[in-house]
């Protein structure tokens, strides 16, 4: 596997995470993705003329087919921060997969066309940066309650009640979820839900048994149980099953065939 990344340069910090390409041989198969509550935008290299594919904020895990040989490029936004460069409320997005195209039109069909075209990974991931920043000019300001919402968000644990926060936001109970639903695509109690649940991912990743219920409070869980229950509902395995299947990537386990999947997962285009 060959992976580049790249942090974003000052006009996009904060609202670019990093940029990543990704090369891959590996046997065909499925796999579960995680829930980030972030969005992605993903362009599958090795389809000539694929537009790009935005993945919106999830609460929801879903499957994705291992072809064989693969070739990514992608941006992955901070939370909150796609809606502005891509033009559309994310909570819109929120646990869909829309082709870059519908949002952008035939400017999305040329940035595929030239990345495919790129001499090299590096090279590829500034043609995307450079994209994003032909569209920073025409991007909206976070509204500022939302900005002082994630950033509270961010701490472990938060600081303050999802009340507390929007209430210190200036902002009315209503006009809080509404406003932070629009812009970053999960309600915040959701969100959080979500976040607290990636962190708990980060740091059993790396781990080869790791002490669940010390990393459950450690992360802002009230107890083992509770962690168990997310797993369950995020990533329909319990934490012991996802240290048997988990991938190169801790948001990522490896589905046996055969496996059933729910509904409302369904598979990546």
């Amino acid at each position: 596997m060959l992976a580049c990344f790249a942090k974003p340069a000052a006009p996009l910090a904060g609202r670019v995470g990093l940029f990543w390409a990704l090369e891959a041989v590996r046997e065909p198969g499925r796999e579960r993705v995680l829930p980030s509550g972030t969005t992605e935008l993903v362009f599958d290299l090795a389809r000539a003329g694929a537009p790009g594919l935005v993945c919106g904020p999830r609460s929801e895990s879903f499957v994705m087919r291992r072809a064989g040989r693969e070739s990514f490029a992608g941006v992955h936004f901070e939370p909150g921060a796609a809606s502005l460069l891509l033009g559309v409320p994310e909570r819109e997005l929120a646990n869909r997969f829309v082709p870059l195209d519908a949002l952008w039109g035939r400017a999305a069909l040329e940035l595929s066309a030239r990345l495919a075209e790129a001499a090299n990974r590096p090279e590829a991931l500034a043609l995307l940066e450079r994209a994003l920043l032909e569209r920073l000019g025409r991007a909206r300001a976070p509204h500022p309650g939302v900005a002082y919402a994630l950033g509270q968000l961010a701490h472990v644990p938060a600081p303050r009640s999802i009340a507390e926060i929007g209430a210190r936001a200036g902002l009315s109970a209503r006009r809080f979820i509404s406003l932070f639903t629009e812009q970053v695509g999960l309600s915040p109690k959701l969100f959080a839900r979500v976040r607290r649940f990636q962190r708990v991912l980060q740091r059993a990743h790396a781990l080869q048994a790791p002490d669940w219920t010390r990393l459950a409070l450690a992360c802002g869980y009230y107890d083992q149980a509770h962690l168990v229950r997310d797993f369950g509902g995020f990533a329909s395995v319990s934490p012991g099953a996802y240290l048997r299947l988990r991938s190169h990537d801790p948001n990522h386990i490896a589905l046996a065939p055969g496996v059933q999947i729910r509904p409302s997962e369904g598979e990546r285009p």
